[in-house]
């Protein structure tokens, strides 16, 4: 189940924690992805065809699926969230490692490119001094596939929630 939780804050800045839980969405899916796509050069073009359908119906259903996850609780806390990063012009900053600090950086892009200085931190950079780029009126946004993630978690240890 994803979970999106205020988890405190550093200085006045607020850090938003989102945990994706969804181990069994994502075992299907890679299941999915090795079974068709370990021998592609002796797939036709139909069923290539057939698995880009495939592969564009599962991600649009997770998408949806994800909706349903998240509760009008934690929507209005989503909503407050970049509501004050906004009117304190505040930047929005990503904490990942690995897989998902790749997504922090495509969501800190995406997020520029709608408007919102956003930026990726490192979470081991940051505790080697990176953390003095976030001021008080900016967010933190950290993401870890299995909330336990140890650089993730250590930086939280050192944001005085």
């Amino acid at each position: 189940m994803s979970r999106i939780r205020r988890v405190g804050s550093i200085n006045r800045f607020n850090i938003v924690l989102i945990s994706s839980g969804l181990k069994e969405l994502y075992q299907a899916k890679l299941e999915y992805y090795s079974a068709n796509f370990l021998n592609l050069k002796e797939v036709s073009m139909q069923k290539a065809s057939q698995i880009l359908k495939d592969v564009l119906s599962l991600e649009a259903n997770s998408i949806l699926e994800s909706i349903t996850k998240l509760s009008e609780a934690e929507c209005h806390k989503l909503e407050g969230f970049f509501q004050n990063l906004v009117e304190n012009q505040g930047s929005l900053f990503f904490v990942g490692v690995g897989k998902s600090g790749h997504v922090g950086v495509k969501l800190a892009s995406t997020f520029s490119s709608l408007g919102l200085k956003s930026f990726f931190l490192h979470p081991t950079e940051a505790l080697h001094g990176d953390l003095g780029r976030v001021g008080e009126h900016d967010g933190l946004v950290a993401i870890s596939y299995s909330g336990h993630s140890e650089e993730v978690t250590k930086f939280l240890s050192f944001c005085k929630v």
